[in-house]
C-alpha cells in the first residue's frame, strides 16, 4: 500500500470558493493544491480521535459567495495528493454512516472541505459551529423542563408559556431528533 492516493477532482464554483475561503482562513496553507488534502487530514483526525462527525450536517454548511473571484482562472480539474491514511479513514466513517454503494471522491472531498471551512470559521470565531455538543444541550433541555414543571405546578402559567417558547427554540434551533 502506498503512501498517497492520487485523485483528479473536477471543482465546483463552491469548492473554488472554499478553496479561497480556507486560505484565508488558514494563512500557513501556500498553495490552493495543497487546501483538499489539508481537509482531509482536518477531519481524519477528528475521525481518529474519536470525534463524532455528523455528516448530514456536514451539508448544511454555507460557501462564502465571493463575487471577486475568476472562477475560470482555476480549471475545472484539479489533480490532488492524498495520505492514504487520511482518505481511508474519511471513506471509512462515511461509508459506515450511510452505508452507500460507491461514494464520489468530489462528493466525499466536497464534506470534507465543507467540515474544514466550519472548523476554521468556528476556530476563527466567524461563525458558529454545525457541530454542537449534543450533552450541553440535552443538559439545557432537562433544565427547562425542571423549571416548565416548577412553574407548572404553581399556576405560573405565563412565565410557564414564555419558557416553553424558549423551550422550542432551543429545540428547534438544534434540531434534535
Amino acid at each position: 500500500m502506498s503512501a498517497n492516493i492520487n485523485k483528479t477532482i473536477r471543482q465546483s464554483e463552491e469548492i473554488i470558493s472554499a478553496i479561497v475561503e480556507i486560505r484565508e482562513l488558514n494563512p500557513s496553507i501556500k498553495d490552493d493544491s495543497d487546501v483538499i488534502p489539508y481537509a482531509y487530514r482536518v477531519i481524519s483526525k477528528d475521525i481518529r480521535n474519536r470525534k463524532k462527525i455528523y455528516w448530514e450536517r456536514i451539508q448544511s454548511v454555507d460557501f462564502n459567495d465571493n463575487q471577486d473571484i475568476d472562477f475560470d482562472s482555476f480549471g475545472r480539474n484539479r489533480r490532488v495528493i492524498l495520505r492514504t491514511k487520511d482518505y481511508e479513514t474519511v471513506l471509512k466513517s462515511y461509508t459506515e454512516y450511510y452505508k452507500p454503494e460507491r461514494v464520489k471522491f468530489s462528493y466525499l472531498s466536497k464534506l470534507c472541505v465543507l467540515y474544514t471551512l466550519d472548523y476554521l470559521r468556528t476556530r476563527n470565531n466567524s461563525e458558529p459551529s454545525i457541530f454542537i455538543d449534543k450533552l450541553k444541550i440535552v443538559r439545557q433541555v432537562n433544565q427547562l423542563n425542571i423549571k416548565l414543571l416548577e412553574l407548572l405546578e404553581y399556576n405560573k402559567v405565563e412565565e410557564a408559556k414564555s419558557l416553553k417558547e424558549d423551550l422550542e427554540l432551543l429545540l428547534s434551533k438544534y434540531e434534535m431528533e
